[in-house]
This record gives structure tokens, sequence and C-alpha cells, in this order.
């Protein structure tokens, strides 16, 4: 049998004849001519050229069983390569299986891709699925990195996703990380923005639905033109805030009641008249109280002070008020006659009639807190919840490695 040395054309498309007939079921090994049989390796291997329009083909291959359409292998080259200047360079469909499927089988190959694209201006990867429940994009590992995306250099964005009405980003996991960031030099681990939705919508059953953590700088940096943070717990037995030191020990809590608990001092910021700023402290004091100050005068010995209607709208009327006064003149000195929720009368001494002016404060018990008062603590004692999963991340030398190489 003779070997045709290039191939025939029909109607811009390759015909192997008698060479692929001779390539397969052994043909080849059987061959008496072995020179004969290289030059139809290279022509069957050789460049293809043809002029087609529309989706007609330059090459296709049909398998009508299971088997695969395409099979190429190379030791140091590529084994399949397809281009194209205004349409698909290579386009491969599927009934039931993989349309296509790429493998690297050499574990120590670490800048190797199963799937490779670069695009100038484009995209180098598009992914889409036109099934309401379908997924564009789908990446898989065992224990590693899922999908991993990444900029060579500049401001560009590792990854990019939108959605027109559903999320841009989904993440769901059974037991680790749903969603892992990290900035590895000066950027930015996790960018969201919305017109008028929520840049982050972050949602766990059961454990902690946003977790931040910096080894060397700000855990959280959040601004708003109207409200900066907004945090939301059950008014009975929930805390919308707590903030603790690296050890996992209470610093600072807001109860859902309202009630702030915290350890330290409370050291507010003054303003001195040269325009200087002090740091100043507040009282502690053993129970919760309202307290009044104010003027008063002694006409003749006597003055009726009158409770200011909102200051007492405030106080236990089941624990009777205390008032302090101090005289701002000779006198033989004062007492308070009476107390009444509408007010007080101060008389002075020895039925005396001095005219002089006096300060008062008045010092209540809280509106429903008449029999609080301060209690032991055990030192340790911390709000039971569940704790933060600190992320231990990888070396940034990893990342580098796992990021495929820019050819």
């Amino acid at each position: 049998m003779r070997f045709p040395v290039r191939p025939a054309r029909s109607s811009g498309n390759l015909v192997i004849g008698a060479a692929v007939v001779a390539l397969t079921g052994g043909g080849l090994a059987a061959a008496t001519h072995p020179a004969v049989a290289a030059a139809t390796f290279a022509a069957v291997a050789g460049t293809v050229t043809c002029a087609t329009t529309g989706t007609t083909a330059c090459e296709s291959y049909t398998n009508t069983s299971s088997g695969i359409g395409i099979y190429g292998t190379s030791k140091n080259g590529t084994a399949v390569r397809a281009a194209s200047t205004s349409n698909y360079g290579l386009k491969s469909t599927s009934a039931s299986a993989d349309a296509i499927y790429g493998q690297v089988t050499s574990s120590s190959a670490t800048a190797s891709a199963g799937v490779y694209g670069t695009s100038p201006s484009g995209y180098g990867v598009y992914g889409q699925s036109t099934d309401d429940n379908g997924i564009g994009v789908y990446g898989l590992s065992n224990s590693y990195i899922g999908v991993l995306a990444g900029t060579k250099s500049g401001t560009g964005t590792g990854v990019y996703a939108a959605s027109v009405s559903g999320s841009g980003v989904a993440a769901y996991t059974s037991k680790g990380n749903a969603l892992y960031a990290d900035g590895i030099n000066s950027g930015t681990g996790v960018y969201a923005t919305s017109g008028t939705g929520i840049g982050v919508d972050s949602q766990t059953a059961g454990g902690v639905a946003f977790n931040g953590r910096n080894a060397n700088g700000n855990g959280a940096d959040i601004e708003g033109t109207y409200i900066g943070i907004i945090g939301r717990a059950p008014a009975s037995g929930g805390y919308p805030l707590v903030l603790t030191d690296p050890n996992g020990n209470d610093l600072f809590q807001v109860d859902g009641g309202g009630n702030v608990r915290y350890s330290g001092s409370i050291q507010p910021y003054v303003r001195t008249k040269g325009g200087a700023t002090i740091t100043a402290f507040t009282p502690e004091i053993s129970s919760p109280t309202m307290e009044d100050t104010g003027t008063a005068t002694l006409a003749r010995g006597t003055a009726s002070v009158r409770l200011d209607p909102a200051f007492a709208a405030t106080i236990d009327t089941a624990t009777p008020y205390r008032v302090f006064i101090t005289p701002n003149g000779d006198t033989h000195g004062v007492y308070v006659a009476t107390k009444t929720m509408q007010g007080f009368v101060v008389r002075e001494n020895q039925g005396g009639r001095s005219t002089a002016s006096f300060d008062y404060r008045i010092v209540a018990a809280a509106l429903g807190q008449s029999n609080k008062r301060m209690t032991a603590v055990e030192p340790s004692a911390t709000i039971a919840r569940v704790a933060p999963l600190h992320l231990t991340p990888k070396p940034r030398e990893a990342y580098v490695r796992a990021m495929p190489v820019v050819k």
C-alpha cells in the first residue's frame, strides 16, 4: 500500500485518507518503509490552513461514542493550539461531560495550569452558564485554593464580581472559611461597593458572621456619612457590642437593654480656655442615681425650692431623695424641713429670719433602680459567646507560588 506524502483537501476540511488507515489499528507498525511512515506522520501533524466563514470549522472531529474528540500530548511544547483573528480559537461542546478538560499530571509543576488563558485586552478566561441555576466558572481544590485570582502589577483587581439583581459574590462553606481574602502587600483584602444596597452582607447560622484581623494595623476601618456602625442584638440576653483584649477578656460591653459596662476608667478630653486639650476623669458611684444642683435664697429664714419637672420624672419615688445645702452667707445654719415629689422647704435653725442665698445638690435614685448597688464580679468573668476564628494566613510566598505565571 502506498502512503500519500501530503494529505488531500476537500471543501476546506482536511481529508487524511489512506494515511489515517495506515496509522490506526497497528498499520504503521506493519509498514515496510519506515521513511515513508515518518513522512506520513509529518504530513498529518502539519499546519492546516483554510478559509471558512460563520460557524463552519476549518477542522472538525466528531466522536459518536463515549471517547475523546481530540487528545493531545506534548513533552515540552504545546499539545493543542488554536488561534483565530475574529471568532473562536477553539470551540468545544459536549452533551453530557466536560467540554474542555485540562490536567497537569506532575505535582512538581508549580507554575503550570490545567487551563491557561490570556488576552491582551479582553477576557483571559470567560465562563458563562445560560441555565438559571448554572455556574459560569467553577473551581475546586482538594485542600488548598479553589479559585485564585491576582494582578501581576499596578492597581488592577484580583476578583471583580457584579450582578444585575443577585449576589456579586456568594461564598459558602461547611467547615472552613467561606471567603478568605489577603492583601499580600499594601492592597485591600476585600473591597466591596454598592450603589444603594449592601456592600458586604455576611451571615452565619452559629459562627462569626464577620471576622477581621490585622497582624500589624487596624482590624477594621468603617466610615459612614450618617452612621458608621450599627450593632443589633436581642433585648434580653444579647450584646450588640463587646470589645475585648487579645486574650478575650471583656473590656467594654453594651447589652440589649442599653447598659454599658467597661473595665478601666472614662477619661474624656477637655478643652481649656487657651485652646489646649487635657485628660480628665469621671466619678465612680456605688449605685445608679440622678442628680441636680441649683441656688436658692432664704427670705426671712425660709425658702421653698421646686423640683424641675423633667428631673422629678426620672427619679424613683420608692426611695427618698437627699438634699445637701451650703449657705452663701451668715446664718444660724439651715436644714431641710420637708420633702415632696414637687419640691422641698429649707428653714434657718433656731427660728432664724436671715436673708441669704444657698447652693443645693439633690441626689435621687434613678427611676426603677432604687435597689441596685455595686456587686462583686469575678475578675475573669466574660460573656459566654462563640469565640471568633483567628485565621492563620499562609506565608505570602505560598500565594505568589500559587499564582499562574504570565507567559
